[in-house]
């Protein structure tokens, strides 16, 4: 006994030691010495899942966390590991599932929140066709970080840890980063001066300002190890060469010990976007900006809850009026992923996921559009790539263009593509038929299509909920087809191309294209929002939705009920204010949805025969 002690022992630290040196093939090895997976003590399998991950068997590791989920005692945390398992053999379910229960012990965890609300997002995703291309940049990339690529003239300017300033080259992922210039006539080192003393996390470059912008931390070197300051931007300008000529990026009362990072120009040159920690922000790094007036930085200008999570905003790029960045805070494929937000004066719009190929289960940030529908992108992912981070080339697919002969006459019979049409639907009060005027530019659309596309014809179907008696159920849904049917009349479509039916009742429990809110009050008219927000703490933004007569005050918008659920669990533990989970269509609110979305009439396109 004493022996065999002993030995596991043994065999234990081997595998830690292993592990600590990034040895995982020789740690498995070791583990799986102890005979087949069912056999192995928890702590061996733990091991075994986290190696088989490093090394992206991803199979592999499935079957491990499988078998180690069956034991008792295991800890929560190993549901998570096994949940990212399933999204990337696309099991989104099951991976749902092991979110869940994790979340049920750990409900402030947002990382993991965002995680579980992607599954629903990623199955619908992956089913789409994607907008672009994607290919290594195989001339940049090395096994070692290859990262931050941008465009200065006719080269590419990234930043590399292959090796030492002083030319040692060391394993893969260590190293500091040196940048680096590349042509079609090879790679140059840039700076070696800037990153002798700083550790740079990226540099950009103003046309406009003939400027760059670096974004760095100083380096203090001792026997043991590396030690890093926080991170600053500097300003160099382009006939600089020398470390004398950076001049710090400052503004009135700017407080101390804080990261600023990741600069961004718009094309003017006047207005910098960057990152930082500093007080007063959502949480981790937030996205900002400051203006060049006056001959100085202004007081920067924090993006707003619309783009900054209580997790990390990082690596800002402006292109015109589009802003891309990188969040850990909105919900995707995991870790960081690209967002798109387009911006109006100083307001931003719903950042919007890039979803694959450019975002990926790994880390994707620094999304840099440099010539017409091509673009650059830093992605730490498990396929394609040379190791580490590396830098892709992404190409947006344009639609081909139509070659024509000359002098030959071209006729285009345009047709309208029904299965893709997004009909809408129309939803009513209990025991009414009366169309609410939210639905009159839904409707009008719909009128213009069929005015336009004589061969297509609707069929419209009027449905109730379960209450009333068969003769008033089968009346009233006749009334809303019928209703609907003389509002596309009255936007001039033509009789012979609508018909209607009563289908009586429906008992629907899901309807696509709804959005799903807490509703915190409700009341008789349309103010009150900064009541309810000053009670939540202006934690969230407050949406008002009309419901019969009535206004109700919502938080949240999400596209799955699961979610509006744990928010209300969140807001009635925090601020002991009870919630209802309601949905909405159109901008009106749907309060009790299991019978509301039954009053309503649906919409079939088709073409007679």
């Amino acid at each position: 006994m004493l022996f065999l002690s002993t030995n596991l022992i043994s065999q234990e630290n081997a595998v830690n030691d292993f592990i600590a040196e990034q040895k995982y093939d020789d740690a498995i090895n070791v583990i799986l010495m102890g005979g087949e997976i069912k056999k192995l003590s928890t702590t061996s399998l733990e091991n075994l899942g986290y190696c088989y991950l490093m090394t992206r068997k991803y199979g592999n590791a499935e079957t491990v966390y499988a078998e180690l989920l069956t034991r008792p005692k295991v800890a929560i945390e190993n549901h998570v590991s096994y949940a990212e398992l399933l999204l990337i053999s696309e099991k989104y379910q099951q991976a749902k599932e092991h979110f869940l229960t994790y979340l049920s012990e750990n409900e402030d965890d947002l990382l993991v929140y965002n995680r579980m609300v992607s599954c629903d997002s990623l199955k619908k995703w992956n089913s789409e066709e994607q907008d672009y291309t994607i290919e290594s940049f195989n001339e940049m990339n090395t096994a070692y970080n290859e990262i931050c690529a941008c465009q200065k003239d006719e080269n590419f300017i990234y930043l590399s840890n292959k090796e030492y300033a002083e030319g040692e080259v060391l394993i893969a992922g260590n190293g500091i980063p040196q940048l680096n210039s590349y042509n079609s006539q090879g790679t140059n080192k840039i700076k070696d001066y800037l990153t002798n003393k700083y550790w740079c996390s990226l540099t950009v470059y103003s046309e406009s300002r003939k400027q760059y912008a670096h974004s760095v931390r100083k380096i203090s070197k001792s026997l043991q190890e590396i030690t890093l300051a926080k991170s600053v931007i500097l300003f160099e300008s382009e006939n600089n060469n020398s470390i004398d000529g950076l001049e710090k990026f400052t503004w009135q009362g700017m407080p101390d010990d804080i990261n600023i990072s990741h600069p961004s120009f718009t094309k003017n040159g006047n207005r910098l976007y960057f990152t930082s920690d500093m007080p007063n922000g959502y949480g981790g790094m937030d996205i900002y900006y400051s203006d060049y007036k006056n001959n100085q930085w202004t007081v920067p200008v924090n993006l707003g809850n619309k783009i900054n999570t209580p997790l990390d905003e990082i690596a800002p790029v402006v292109n015109d009026s589009v802003l891309y960045f990188s969040s850990l805070g909105l919900p995707g494929y995991g870790n960081f992923d690209v967002f798109i937000s387009h911006i109006d004066g100083n307001s931003f719009s719903k950042p919007e996921n890039l979803k694959a190929p450019i975002n990926s289960i790994g880390q994707d940030m620094f999304f840099y559009p440099y010539a017409g529908n091509e673009f650059l992108l830093s992605s730490r992912r498990s396929s394609i790539g040379k190791g580490g981070f590396d830098v892709y080339k992404l190409t947006k697919i344009q639609d081909e263009p139509v070659i024509v002969p000359d002098e030959t006459v071209v006729v285009v019979v345009h047709q309208m593509d029904i299965a893709d049409f997004n009909a809408p639907k129309v939803f009513f009060k209990t025991n009414s038929s009366e169309i609410y005027s939210n639905y009159d530019n839904a409707l009008k659309n719909l009128a213009d299509s069929l005015i336009e596309y004589k061969d297509v014809h609707v069929q419209l179907s009027g449905y109730t909920d379960i209450s009333g008696t068969d003769a008033i159920n089968s009346e009233l849904s006749i009334k809303r087809a019928e209703s609907v049917a003389q509002k596309l009349f009255s936007f001039g479509v033509p009789k012979s191309q609508i018909t209607f039916e009563g289908l009586s009742v429906k008992q629907d429990v899901i309807v696509d294209n709804l959005r799903y809110h807490v509703a915190v009050g409700t009341i008789n008219n349309d103010e009150g929002a900064e009541w309810f927000s000053n009670r939540l703490e202006n934690r969230y933004d407050i949406l008002v939705l009309p419901n019969s007569k009535y206004y109700s005050y919502c938080v949240g918008d999400f596209d799955n009920i699961a979610e509006a659920d744990l928010l209300k669990k969140e807001i009635e533990e925090k601020y002991d204010l009870t919630g209802v989970s309601i949905a909405s269509y159109l901008g009106r609110g749907l309060p009790n949805f299991e019978m509301s979305i039954n009053r309503r009439v649906d919409f079939r396109l088709f073409r007679k025969k």
